[in-house]
């Protein structure tokens, strides 16, 4: 993959609220790649704390993401502290060689 976005969190149900949110999410984790290209991504999902992925398990995520085409990690951001360990990831992985990372 070429392209990671990043994707708010959850509020109560997050079940619910990924069904109510689907606009959102093609909106934003979808919104790099061509509109004919949308139904062929792959989206690998982390619903853990940013700050839980530790540096060898986010270096495998990049590796996946870079040997699988039209891929992305749609990685929870939790309000307590999510902007910048969402940030930190960004900047790992553009540290890491992954394109549209930031």
């Amino acid at each position: 993959g070429d392209l990671w976005e990043l994707a708010g969190g959850f509020g109560e149900s997050r079940a619910g609220k990924l069904r109510e949110s689907r606009r959102e999410f093609e909106d934003t984790v979808l919104a790099g790649f061509p509109e004919e290209e949308r139904g062929k991504v792959f989206v690998f999902c982390s619903f853990s704390k940013p700050f839980k992925l530790m540096p060898h398990l986010f270096a495998a995520w990049i590796r996946i993401l870079q040997r699988v085409d039209n891929s992305v990690l749609w990685i929870m951001e939790y309000p307590e502290g999510g902007k910048e360990a969402m940030g930190n990831l960004r900047n790992e992985a553009t540290r890491l060689g992954l394109k549209g990372a930031a």
